[in-house]
């Protein structure tokens, strides 16, 4: 079953949590971006901020695909200390096209490539301690007309589970991770199932501001600022 018919498939979701190293793991998330409708994509960590109020987060390559080796090079020598978009990925919460990322950001999308700021996707991705990123993807054009919301969502789910997994890599293991409450797990299943806060609150029967409160603290034992996040993460710790 292609990604334009089911929205994601636990079982990649489980593979690339089992990706034995770095290389296999971007193997794996290429041939998934291809799959949803990628033709190139850069895949790249932000570094975090500072407490300067002029900087802005700049980006490390992780993996590409799709663009030939010159061009790559090109990005990490020059283009990636211009690139816009670990600014636009940190302050958006769902994808954003190239072309609606801001003056600023179509100009330097426009000089990246006519492709990236016509057919270009800025994916923000999330982890833990600031390991934040993100995925530019420029999906073909053939097929553009035929992108739809269940497409964009697919890869936002398999990209941050990628991400979460490379954190793995990268980052120090953690050795233990606090315990949910049964409230906390129930929640957390809530979101899973795509249920906003007042539909978890009529389900739990408590309030929108206590669920606010679970959410948070969900949020904080598993070490992620956002939905999708915690749900991957609860699956990858069998939570879910």
């Amino acid at each position: 079953m292609s990604r334009t018919t089911e929205l994601y498939n636990i079982a990649d979701l489980k593979a690339v949590q089992k990706a034995p190293n770095r290389q296999v793991l971007a193997s794996f998330f290429e041939r998934q971006a291809q799959d949803i409708g990628f033709r190139k994509g850069i895949y790249a960590y932000s570094s975090p901020i500072t407490n300067s109020r002029d900087a802005r987060p700049k980006s490390v390559r992780i993996t590409s695909f799709g663009y030939p080796a010159s061009f790559v090079e090109t990005y990490d020598r020059t283009l990636a200390l211009e690139d816009p978009t670990p600014q636009v990925a940190r302050e958006a919460a769902w994808p954003v096209m190239c072309r609606n990322a801001g003056d600023k950001s179509a100009h330097f999308f426009k000089e990246f490539g006519k492709d990236a700021f016509e057919h270009g996707w800025i994916f923000p991705l999330h982890g833990p301690r600031q390991f934040h990123g993100y995925l530019l993807g420029v999906f073909d054009s053939d097929n553009l007309h035929g992108i739809t919301d269940r497409q964009i969502s697919a890869m936002q789910i398999i990209a941050q589970w990628t991400h979460l997994r490379y954190s793995n890599f990268i980052l120090p293991e953690t050795t233990s991770h606090k315990q949910l409450s049964h409230r906390e797990r129930q929640t957390l299943s809530l979101l899973a199932r795509g249920l906003n806060n007042r539909e978890i609150a009529i389900e739990m029967d408590i309030s929108p501001a206590t669920v606010d409160t679970f959410v948070r603290r969900v949020f904080e034992k598993v070490d992620v600022h956002d939905r999708v996040s915690a749900v991957l993460k609860g699956l990858q710790l069998g939570w879910i």
